[in-house]
């Protein structure tokens, strides 16, 4: 299976949004092309010119390659190589842009992903008791634990995202193949030597009775192992806020690194995967995601992104995301569980989170 970018995917050099889509598509060859009009993408220079003429292809030396890099929580990566070539339409002599997958092998296999039951509020709170008895037992600081609900739409998976990105507001949307989400959370952003974060932890919603000091503390404890991760850069800490995404709001706290001689593959190591979307130690954590959680999260929670040949990158997280299975989908959705939480403050939690991406898939 080879797979393409969808139209309309927007410019990664507008980092406030990353509309960046893989859908899959018939094996590239020169009897059965496919045109690929992006708008204003970045990888053409002269983006107004979908169609080329024949005398065009001598003018336009400057095409482009990037790669697609997905990193799950659990450490596995697979990096796919997208080259931009020439084609000519023979019954009309006209020449067309398009890209072709080159990394000539198959795409991670997220499409295999049978539909799993949704996970009751029984075995949530079996999980949410383990974790705090590790927190008492001084074995983790932080564990973030992570629900499934097995639900319907009407919608199909290509109108689903066209619905996310038009109506997403303040989050970011990516898909690949039947994986997407609806997420605010950015991994990171390379441009040159500079590198933006913004972590988000401690969450808020109407009817929220735990203690603010709960919610302070699960945001600290993250940005100072993330610290600890980066201090061989030089970087500025910028002031913590709470970001209001609807149902819910997040305390965000942005990071700017600067100087980074790094390349993007050892700065998104260096920082993912994270307490944001683990927990602390990041070991113990992992341990207990991969034996308690009672379902494989695939990329949930993954790093999705691009990387170009000047070295700049963009990595979303795959949180408040779904994936579909024929006409059946499962969403996920996560807390933070740190001393003091309360199991059923923490599903209400992840219902409220839950429920945003629910109000998308209806007609």
């Amino acid at each position: 299976m080879k797979f393409t970018i969808k139209s309309d995917v927007a410019a990664p050099g507008n980092l406030s949004s990353f509309n960046f889509g893989l859908i899959d598509n018939f094996p590239f060859s020169i009897n059965n092309w496919n045109v690929f009009s992006r708008g204003k993408c970045w990888l053409i220079s002269k983006a107004d010119l979908p169609e080329l003429s024949a005398n065009s292809k001598a003018e336009h030396k400057d095409l482009a390659s990037f790669f697609v890099v997905i990193k799950t929580i659990m450490g596995d990566v697979k990096i796919l190589l997208f080259e931009e070539t020439l084609v000519e339409n023979t019954s009309t002599g006209s020449w067309h842009r398009i890209l072709v997958d080159s990394s000539q092998e198959p795409f991670l296999d997220i499409q295999e992903f049978p539909p799993i039951e949704s996970t009751t509020l029984a075995e949530w709170k079996e999980n949410i008791h383990r974790i705090l008895k590790k927190i008492d037992e001084g074995k983790a600081e932080k564990i973030v634990a992570a629900r499934t609900l097995a639900a319907k739409t009407e919608l199909s998976r290509d109108e689903l995202i066209k619905k996310l990105i038009r109506e997403k507001g303040r989050f970011s949307v990516t898909y690949l193949n039947d994986f997407f989400a609806l997420t605010p959370e950015m991994v990171h952003s390379k441009n040159g030597e500079h590198v933006n974060l913004s972590l988000l932890a401690g969450t808020d919603y109407v009817g929220n009775s735990q203690l603010p000091e709960k919610m302070d503390f699960e945001h600290d404890v993250v940005v100072k192992e993330l610290l600890s991760r980066i201090s061989k850069y030089e970087f500025e800490l910028l002031d913590k806020t709470l970001v209001d995404f609807g149902s819910v709001k997040h305390y965000s706290t942005p990071i700017k690194l600067s100087s980074v001689a790094s390349d993007s593959f050892e700065v998104l190591d260096a920082i993912y995967p994270n307490s944001t979307i683990a927990g602390l130690p990041l070991e113990k954590a992992l341990e207990h995601i991969s034996t308690n959680e009672g379902f494989d999260r695939g990329l949930y929670s993954g790093a999705i992104g691009w990387v170009n040949t000047f070295d700049d990158s963009l990595f979303s997280l795959g949180i408040r995301s779904g994936r579909f299975s024929g006409k059946k989908m499962n969403l996920f959705s996560g807390a933070g569980i740190v001393k003091g939480s309360n199991s059923d403050e923490e599903w209400l939690e992840t219902e409220h989170k839950i429920s945003t991406l629910l109000n998308f898939c209806t007609k």
